[in-house]
């Protein structure tokens, strides 16, 4: 995982949701690799202490889709289909 460092590109509205999610929930951006082979990319996610709360508020935003892994004492919730900003890619 990388994290998420200041940006100097501009973000798409998912995106800009995602990093207003993480500071209203006191959670952080992260940027993670998902999928297995030619299907594997870059997304954005939110370590958060609270899954649930972190999707609810997300929804309640018009973001769906979000799926989650937990890592002990605190999860990432994802949006697969929302890309890490073009600048991080690799």
């Amino acid at each position: 995982m990388k994290t998420a460092a200041s940006l100097s590109s501009a973000l798409t509205p998912q995106q800009k949701m995602i990093y207003e999610l993480a500071k209203s929930g006191r959670g952080s951006v992260e940027f993670l690799d998902v999928g297995r082979g030619e299907h594997r990319r870059s997304c954005l996610g939110i370590v958060t202490e609270n899954i649930d709360a972190c999707l609810e508020r997300a929804a309640a935003r018009g973001l769906h889709g979000g799926r989650f892994a937990v890592m002990g004492l605190r999860g990432v919730v994802y949006w697969p289909d929302v890309p890490t900003p073009a600048e991080y890619t690799h």
